[in-house]
């Protein structure tokens, strides 16, 4: 069995290390440009979450449902990916949270899109447009 100290991840240092088996320094910023990702991770939970109350407060403050709609879309959205990324640097990132991105870049404006025109063609302000009309 292997003796010493244990693995890091490469998520614990940012800057590059030459081999595998290298060392990290004991002392804390010794390699230039080096940001601890525990930081860098806690930032992006911050900007996830200011996002997002600020998601909050637009869906209080818009006036009608359409700029509702693209105030809470657009705000959670970005609250949601930097939620994410922070998750990403912090735990050492996976497929779970690329596929959860990427599952949240494609759908939240699909499905915003998909209730605006809904919308806007149950109240009437979106013309019913006919295949002859086209040409």
């Amino acid at each position: 069995m292997w003796r010493g100290r244990p693995a890091t991840p490469w998520t614990s240092r940012w800057c590059w290390r030459p081999w595998p088996s290298s060392a990290p320094s004991p002392r804390r910023g010794s390699c230039p440009g080096e940001v601890p990702l525990r930081e860098l991770a806690a930032f992006f939970l911050l900007f996830g979450a200011a996002f997002s109350a600020l998601g909050a407060l637009g869906l209080l403050r818009a006036r009608d449902t359409l700029s509702r709609l693209h105030l809470v879309g657009l705000l959670s959205t970005f609250g949601a990916g930097g939620a994410l990324v922070g998750s990403f640097l912090y735990h050492g990132g996976g497929w779970q949270e690329l596929v959860v991105a990427l599952f949240l870049v494609l759908s939240t404006p699909a499905g915003s899109h998909a209730l605006a025109r809904a919308l806007a063609k149950r109240s009437g302000k979106l013309p019913e447009w006919s295949s002859s009309e086209d040409c």
